[in-house]
């Protein structure tokens, strides 16, 4: 019975050791070729692509702000009356935005941060920027650090069978329980190992080189505007070019209303976080 326990801890822990050592490996095999020409990324991909998905409900949040649809009272989010009667929105992320805000009722910027940051529409952005190497898959990270968690799991409860093992062995109550302490007494040795070399090589995370690439290149100012070009256009331009920035540095862009940036500061800092669970997609 103490052998037989022994194997199957020692098989479990082989088994989370493997699990580790495939799920790096398919992190590792994402497509990272560099495109042939400058790449076209809409709003919301970028502002994944720079800050992760908070910087995608941010740009959200501005656009919305920018529309008339919400407002900022007393350092909370509200819903306008033009928002309370609106049939139209103009984009799946902006619709979860929207649907993060109660009617007549004021939300703390962080909840509705939280609740557009998770939605459906984020998670695809996600998926889609990782599927052309821009960034290091978010679901594929989250599935190492899974198996890293149940590894270390393992070992420990391979660690406490085996001293349980060996104090039965010594009190002479069941000769078999001292080889039963050295099987599993092994299988703490690759879990070390795993663990060791993972340590090492420490998982990558947000943009990938290509990714810091396409950054650049859409941090570049694209040229000036004709003098031809009607005021309509010359406005539209102008926003267009304050959301972009709003997407790239935040709510420290000059393009963030003020009211917005300084709820949105005081909630927490923009920056790439790995907080999806295993299986979903999208920073």
């Amino acid at each position: 019975m103490w052998v037989g326990c022994a194997l199957f801890v020692w098989c479990l822990v082989g088994w989370a050791a493997l699990g580790v050592v495939f799920a790096r490996r398919r992190l590792r095999l994402l497509p990272v070729a560099a495109s042939p020409g400058p790449v076209e990324l809409p709003l919301y991909g970028l502002a994944f692509l720079c800050g992760g998905r908070r910087r995608v409900a941010q740009a959200a949040l501005a656009v919305l702000w920018r529309a008339g649809l919400i407002g900022v009272e007393n350092d909370r989010i509200v819903l306008t009356g033009t928002a309370a009667t609106a049939t139209e929105t103009y984009d799946p992320v902006e619709q979860a935005a929207l649907a993060a805000c109660r009617p007549g009722r004021s939300v703390r910027p962080r909840r509705v941060e939280k609740r557009t940051k998770r939605s459906v529409a984020v998670r695809r952005i996600g998926d889609a920027l990782a599927r052309r190497g821009l960034i290091v898959h978010p679901a594929r990270r989250a599935r190492v650090e899974t198996w890293l968690s149940t590894l270390i799991l393992l070992a420990e409860g391979a660690a406490f069978f085996a001293m349980a093992a060996l104090v039965v062995w010594e009190s002479g109550h069941n000769d078999q329980a001292g080889m039963a302490s050295a099987v599993a007494a092994g299988a703490v040795l690759p879990a070390v190992l795993t663990l060791a070399r993972s340590g090492a090589q420490p998982l990558p995370t947000g943009p990938t080189d290509e990714g810091r690439r396409v950054i650049s290149e859409q941090a570049t100012p694209a040229g000036g505007t004709s003098d031809h070009q009607g005021p309509q256009t010359l406005s539209a331009l102008r926003r267009a070019a304050a959301l972009r920035a709003v997407a790239i540095h935040g709510p420290s862009s000059p393009g963030m209303p003020l009211d917005l940036a300084r709820v949105l500061r005081r909630a927490e800092p923009s920056t790439w976080r790995p907080d999806d669970p295993a299986g979903l997609g999208g920073l």
